[in-house]
């Protein structure tokens, strides 16, 4: 039997992505409409993973590349999802976009960690025997016989696997894998976004078995058929269903099901986001910890696996872009530095202008925009400005980073949309840079924020609350500012995105719901403010404060406590009710005793 490997390109992006309820994805000048409809009733066909012939319901139909409408449907019986008719994909063919295709996917879209993320469970083991079945350029690989020390083999018919054997120098079978002719029983199998290709995934799983050791492990991950829904972000859903190639999409349910038919004795499957993570066993010994590789260690790849390779190709560009991007987020500001420094270096020498300088006119496909920018360029361009304004640097010259970055982020996006992909990480680096540009208009008190705060809300859709996180942070930037009149622009809002704290509700809150109580406490102590209202905030904070102090407080909670006290004493005072403002001081202080942080100075809030 052979197990078809996965078009490693035919998603682009290991991020996914998508188009709006109803419409075909964001499209740039030159760009093909993807129309995406979303169905109601049931069709009928049978169930590629259980064979159950019920009637299903309909989630969309969506055209296919030669040119047939396939209709996404969902199995009742076991959760899965499957296109009917079922597309019929050419692996080995070059995708589309062509060349670019695996320019994008080496110095943009391959998400590295998330590959390697399961092999932190052997980090510090012995080396294993890794098979990667349909490896892609296989990255996977790389990690494992570099870091590790394994002896590994991938098996991949794609461009991109030939890339990989050529680039990385790996072991790579350019053929699809059959398990009668596995040269050895493997102790790992990882097939990573490859199930979802496969027409007969009960067939494949079936038949890993007899190439693994008895005691051997698989790691799985596939896109989760949960995701596939009307309000999943533009960014998300293009790649999740990567039409033409994906034929089947598996619930959690469907796949530890298909796991346990297959014979695998020990069963996990968690669902992160739009992907289902699965790691099973043949033996009947507990499965390793499932620890997420930890980031330090993934840095470590990113420096080893650059230091063998040249600028400035896609996969140094690649591999500089991601490794400058953790250190920023990790405040490693000298290492940031210098590989910045680097990459700016490798854009001028290949491109003849600096990363935040793109090409006048802009090219408008894919081909065109990677010979002319970096593709990887809008995640660099964001996290340089949030390492400025971290580092003390005025929002207002830090802007043009976000506004550039936002720029390569919707130039990269367009030409996806125009073959018919999208990149999930893209369309983050302009959500982030533009709550990042709405602080600075906070800075500014723009009249127009609460607007523009609107206007973005439905792009910061999920996660859930984090539309509400910037408009707190929007309004605590504010007061911290001295802008009352904006900030009582924003207070309203801010005062229903804390219902339930306000309400009596006591589960812990995230320090920026902390400060944002603060600032509504402190806000109706200025002048044109009511001192009662005061006092509903600052209680809420408190008390929130107080059980954290018992608990090790850390953040916000250690850090207002006493302020947070010696606002609501204060507002007590101006109410007339000094005597309560004292009780109040007094308990508080004496119930927490050591268990209290320090207060600033000789602060009493009852003196």
């Amino acid at each position: 039997m052979a197990l078809s490997a996965r078009a490693a390109l035919s998603n682009l992006s290991a991020a996914s992505g998508g188009c709006r309820p109803g419409q075909g994805a964001h499209q740039g000048a030159d760009s093909v409409p993807i129309e995406l409809v979303w169905l109601t009733g049931s069709g009928e066909a049978a169930c590629p993973v259980c064979g159950g012939r019920a009637a299903k319901p309909r989630l969309l139909a969506a055209p296919l590349p030669d040119g047939r409408t396939a209709t996404l449907l969902r199995c009742p019986a076991c959760g899965a999802g499957f296109f009917h008719p079922e597309p019929r994909p050419d692996y080995a063919a070059e995708p589309a976009g062509g060349g670019a295709a695996l320019a994008f996917y080496l110095q943009q879209g391959a998400g590295i960690h998330a590959i390697i993320a399961r092999f932190g469970a052997w980090l510090g083991a012995p080396p294993r025997r890794l098979l990667d079945i349909g490896c892609g350029f296989g990255f996977g690989l790389d990690f494992a016989r570099r870091m590790l020390g394994w002896e590994v083999r991938g098996y991949d018919p794609s461009p991109a696997a030939a890339a990989g054997r050529a680039q990385l120098g790996l072991p790579i079978v350019p053929a699809e894998f059959r398990p009668e002719t596995a040269e050895a029983r493997y102790d790992i199998v990882l097939c990573s976004e490859l199930l979802e290709h496969l027409p007969d995934p009960a067939g494949f799983l079936a038949a890993l078995p007899r190439c693994m050791a008895d005691d051997g492990v698989l790691l799985l991950t596939t896109p989760a058929i949960e995701a596939a829904q009307p309000d999943t972000p533009p960014g998300l859903l293009l790649p999740l269903l990567s039409l033409g190639y994906h034929l089947v999409l598996q619930s959690a349910e469907s796949l530890a099901a298909l796991l346990r038919r297959a014979g695998f004795a020990q069963v996990s499957v968690q669902r992160q986001g739009a992907t289902l993570l699965a790691m099973a066993g043949l033996g009947p010994a507990p499965l390793p910890a499932d620890s997420a590789l930890p980031r330090a260690a993934y840095r470590g790849y990113l420096r080893a696996a650059r230091a063998a390779v040249a600028p400035p190709g896609d996969l140094w560009l690649g591999l500089t872009a991601r490794a400058f991007r953790e250190a920023a987020i990790a405040a490693e500001d000298a290492e940031a530095d210098a590989l910045y420094a680097e990459f700016a270096a490798a854009c001028r020498d290949r491109f003849g202008r600096d990363p935040t300088t793109p090409a006048a006119p802009a090219a408008t496909d894919l081909a065109a925009l990677a010979a002319s920018e970096p593709l990887c360029g809008a995640g660099v361009l964001l996290h340089r400005g949030q390492q400025a304004v971290r580092r003390g640097t005025p929002r207002a010259e830090a802007e043009p980073l976000f506004h550039a970055a936002i720029a390569a982020a919707d130039r990269l996006r367009a030409a996806l949309n125009a073959i018919g992909s999208d990149d999930g990480d893209a369309e983050e680096v302009a959500r982030e840079a533009r709550s990042e540009l709405l602080l600075g208009a906070a800075e500014q008190d723009a009249p127009d924020l609460p607007a523009r705060l609107e206007a973005l809300r439905p792009a910061l859709a999920t996660p859930p609350g984090r539309a509400e996180r910037l408009l707190r942070r929007c309004f605590v930037t504010l007061v911290n500012r001295g802008h009352r009149d904006g900030a009582r622009r924003l207070a309203g809002a801010v005062r229903a995105s804390l219902a339930e704290p306000l309400a009596g509700a006591a589960a812990p809150l995230p320090d920026d719901a902390l400060d944002a109580l603060y600032c509504l406490g402190t806000l109706e102590l200025q002048p044109g403010g009511e001192a009662a209202r005061a006092l509903e905030p600052l209680g809420a904070l408190r008390r929130r404060c107080v059980a954290a102090s018992h608990q090790g407080a850390t953040g916000s909670a250690r850090i207002l406590l006493w302020p947070a006290l010696e606002a609501e004493t204060l507002a007590l005072r101006v109410l007339g009710r000094a005597a309560e403002a004292e009780r109040l001081a007094r308990g508080i202080a004496a119930s927490l005793g050591a268990a209290a942080p320090p207060p600033p100075h000789a602060f009493r809030p009852w003196s």
